[in-house]
């Protein structure tokens, strides 16, 4: 006696004579996913962390990772059922962690440094739980919750272009920082800032339009991106703002042959354009009879 299609196993049919090999085969699928899950998942003892005593109730903040070599991070809600609020700076840079999963319970992310998985080419995105009142993520990238800040841009990401949503007014400390696959980036019309850092080192790319409405540029903003020749900045201010290129901002710009500057001018730091040696001649004499030849100092 035959039992039609009394089980479906990979598209097969199981008769009566074949339970056995089916249930054989059904323990070896149940065995390789629990070895699997075991290989990538995280839990508690995987991370080294601080529990934040002099709160009520405590919370957590995780300092490193130390579990099984992983290319996808997942970082808890609660371990020993405090809630994991905050990841700080710490170890996590030898694992070639290529994405990271950020629970809805964290509150604060220590970015400033780009260490750990942050400062590695391996890095490719975030994602973050919706219900995460503090971030979310775009394609991969991570931005404050209301979408006003890009926070970070993972360094392994590649593509060559990306165009920053309309939304965003400040681009964060370090936020692209040698993200060697960018070519270009399209600022927003809405944005103000250009935090420390946000674009060092990102050796592709070869040119910025500056939007009427960025009156900050920080210190290294743009250092060492040796591929950038051209930079259109159109800084406007008035009495309640304060138009600044901080110190070494395109220092280390070493293929830039134009940069635009428009009046009034406010500040311009210190270095702030060391090393750019193909800066043309009439550029750097206006800039030097305004600001000195400091800005071109060249020494840190």
């Amino acid at each position: 006696m035959e039992v039609y299609d009394a089980f479906s196993y990979c598209g097969r049919s199981a008769s009566f004579d074949g339970y056995g090999v089916f249930m054989k085969n059904l323990f070896y699928l149940i065995l390789i996913f629990t070895v699997t899950v075991s290989v990538f998942a995280q839990n508690a003892d995987d991370f080294t962390f601080t529990v934040n005593t002099s709160e009520n109730p405590q919370t957590i903040t995780i300092t490193g990772y130390r579990g099984r070599k992983t290319q996808n991070l997942i970082f808890p809600e609660k371990i020993n059922n405090i809630p994991v609020v905050e990841i700080s700076k710490g170890n996590f840079s030898y694992f070639n962690i290529e994405t990271v999963f950020i629970p809805a319970t964290i509150t604060y992310i220590d970015l400033g440094s780009r260490n750990g998985w942050i400062s590695s080419h391996d890095f490719i995105s975030y994602n973050v739980d919706p219900n995460n009142a503090n971030y979310c993520s775009i394609d991969g990238v991570l931005f404050s919750k209301d979408q006003s800040i890009l926070l970070s841009f993972p360094m392994g990401k590649s593509i060559s272009e990306y165009t920053i949503p309309d939304t965003v007014t400040v681009i964060g400390k370090s936020a692209f920082v040698n993200s060697k696959y960018i070519l270009s980036v399209v600022l927003p019309e809405s944005l103000v800032a250009i935090k420390d850092s946000a674009f060092a080192g990102c050796a592709g790319l070869n040119e910025i339009i500056i939007p009427n409405n960025v009156n900050v540029i920080g210190p290294y903003a743009f250092y060492g991106c040796r591929s950038l020749k051209s930079v259109k900045v159109s800084i406007v201010t008035n009495i309640y703002r304060i138009a600044d290129i901080g110190k070494f901002a395109f220092g280390e710009c070493t293929e830039l042959e134009e940069i635009t500057i428009p009046s009034p001018y406010t500040l311009i730091g210190y270095g702030a354009f060391e090393y750019t040696y193909k800066l043309r001649n009439d550029i750097k004499e206006i800039i030097v009879e305004i600001f000195g030849e400091r800005v071109f100092y060249e020494g840190k």
